[in-house]
Formats: structure tokens, C-alpha cells, sequence
């Protein structure tokens, strides 16, 4: 039975968590390797996303993994995320950010994760990590 907790996010579940910890291991394990991967994607898919991001990316990639990993660690109770997602939301508003950069972030997010777990990253994996995204970025653009 969902309690009120479980029922405040529309779009990601609790039931996600394991197999989300699970697909996001192989990034955690070489973390500036994902987020290479990652960044080359998005550039890739958005090429006008670069001139948001300083020349030198070794801190923002830094700042990626450390930000899924906050993320991978509240799952267990997500409203104590909503504060800090708001105000990394409005940071990255500050920065430019619109509500169409979030769609390619998160198709590029999605993407790495897929090509560092390869086979393991099965049509289930893939709905759980869209789930979560929206709901992480549903958070920040309400800042």
C-alpha cells in the first residue's frame, strides 16, 4: 500500500531505487569517465549547451557525479532532496538554463547511463531513470 509519502511523486516510485542504485554503480565506478560520456553527449545532441560551461570541465564533472550521488542517496526519502533540487534549479537558471535544455540533459543523461551498462541497462532501467529525471527536474524548474 503507497503511503502519502509515496503518492507526492507523481512520476518516480520508491519501488525504482534498487535497480536506479544498481544502473547508477558502473558510473560511481569511474566517475569522470561517465561524465565524459555524458558531456559529449549532451554537446553532441545541443552544441549551443557549451558556451553555458567553463572551458575547463574537470570541476564540472566532478560536480555531475557528486550531484547523482546526493541524488542516488536520498531516494530513500526524496522530499528531503526537493530543497536542495530547488536551489540547484535556480542556480542553473542563473546560468541560463531553460526548460529545453532540461529535455536534452536528461536524454544524454539517460544515454551514458545506458553505454556504461551496456545489456544491463534494460527497458526497465531506462523507464525508472526517465521517471526519476522528470521528477529531478521537475523539482529544479520549480525554483
Amino acid at each position: 500500500m503507497n503511503t502519502a509519502a509515496d503518492l507526492l511523486f507523481d512520476v518516480y516510485t520508491r519501488s525504482d531505487n534498487p535497480l536506479l542504485r544498481a544502473t547508477l554503480a558502473p558510473a560511481v565506478a569511474d566517475p569522470d569517465g561517465f561524465a565524459r560520456r555524458f558531456y559529449a553527449r549532451l554537446f553532441e545532441r545541443a552544441p549551443a549547451l557549451r558556451r553555458l560551461f567553463p572551458e575547463d570541465m574537470s570541476q564540472q564533472r566532478m560536480k555531475l557525479v557528486q550531484t547523482l550521488g546526493v541524488i542516488a542517496a536520498g531516494l530513500d526519502e526524496p522530499e528531503h532532496l526537493v530543497a536542495s533540487l530547488q536551489q540547484l534549479g535556480a542556480r542553473h537558471r542563473g546560468y541560463g538554463a531553460k526548460f529545453a535544455h532540461y529535455v536534452e540533459v536528461g536524454e544524454a543523461l539517460v544515454g551514458a547511463l545506458a553505454e556504461v551498462n551496456g545489456a544491463a541497462f534494460s527497458p526497465e532501467a531506462r523507464a525508472a531513470w526517465q521517471r526519476l529525471y522528470a521528477w529531478v527536474s521537475e523539482q529544479m524548474r520549480r525554483a
